[in-house]
């Protein structure tokens, strides 16, 4: 999130932590480990300019880098004014004043051509290796794609459970409950690895699902979907519309 905010108002990095890997140029740079336990010797002997946090998952190191001399700036993103915000104000920070804004009108523009009025209800599931379903919450980044759009999650209201933060264990019965219109599916194992939105078409009770039926089923990019909480939110908005679309043609 951080870095990928960073980039977007025009800043570079130094360092990266190891699960950064967009744009693609900061996987050549020294990584400082994981993103929940970096090394802060390292962020502490580079002595960068700034220090651009997670406000959630990585507040705590917010004191001791400070102690440090450092300065830190905490990003989060629970909605889309959230990234058009940091965004914003990291490129007031760095100097890049216009090419932030840019970015940021350039992603509002793209968002709004994508619509918020979509209405169609939808779970977003993924499956751990014992193949139980999860499906992401309104709350989750995951689930603020679709609620871009303006679909309704059928996942609201449930609490968090399993091994996906903002996702909760679905039982069959609860999906066929559920019944949603779209089914959009995520499968982080890479190919060969059979995809999801194959899978859940062969477990018998869904037959009955009218997503299932009507073939309303979208199998979503993991990086875009799970694992780049950011301004590529907008790539990730375009792509389910996208292919929503080509369902219903």
């Amino acid at each position: 999130t951080a870095t990928e905010i960073l980039y977007a108002a025009g800043g570079v990095s130094i360092l990266r932590d190891r699960a950064s890997n967009f744009p693609e140029g900061v996987q050549a740079l020294p990584d400082v480990g994981s993103a929940y336990e970096p090394s802060i010797e390292a962020v502490v002997a580079a002595q960068p300019d700034l220090v651009i946090i997670e406000a959630i998952t990585q507040a705590r190191f917010a004191p001791i880098l400070g102690q440090s001399g450092l300065k830190v700036m905490a990003v989060k993103v629970e909605s889309t004014q959230d990234i058009i915000n940091h965004i914003t104000l990291i490129g007031k920070v760095i100097g890049k004043d216009n090419l932030a804004s840019q970015k940021a009108s350039e992603i509002k523009a793209r968002l709004n051509d994508a619509g918020n009025s979509d209405g169609r209800s939808v779970l977003i599931l993924i499956s751990d290796r014992d193949r139980n379903l999860y499906a992401a919450r309104p709350e989750s980044y995951t689930g603020l794609i679709a609620t871009t759009l303006g679909m309704v999650n059928k996942a609201e209201g449930l609490k968090d459970s399993g091994p996906y933060p903002g996702f909760s264990l679905m039982s069959p019965e609860a999906i066929l409950l559920a019944n949603p219109d779209v089914i959009v599916t995520i499968t982080p194992a890479p190919e060969p690895a059979p995809r999801l939105s194959s899978t859940i078409t062969q477990i018998p009770p869904f037959a009955a699902l009218r997503a299932i039926q009507t073939r309303s089923i979208f199998e979503a990019d993991v990086a875009l979907f799970l694992q780049a909480p950011g301004p590529r939110l907008v790539e990730a908005v375009e792509a389910l519309k996208q292919g929503l679309e080509f369902k219903d043609n």
